[in-house]
């Protein structure tokens, strides 16, 4: 059996992560700001708000 060298990938595994084209996530950034809207300030829960739907959107 013939070794591969380092940082090659193995025969037959894709190249790509598969996660490679996904963008990343604001999830920790809403759901800070909307706890922060309901203990502190009313106006960072409505960003909060608009965020997640705005993430939502784009999930759909």
């Amino acid at each position: 059996m013939q070794e591969t060298p380092v940082g090659q990938p193995q025969p037959g595994t894709p190249t790509q992560r598969p996660n490679a084209m996904m963008k990343p996530h604001r999830g920790a950034a809403v759901l800070a700001l909307g706890i922060i809207g309901i203990v502190l300030c009313f106006i960072t829960g409505i960003i909060a708000w608009v965020m997640g739907s705005g993430d939502l959107r784009e999930m759909a």
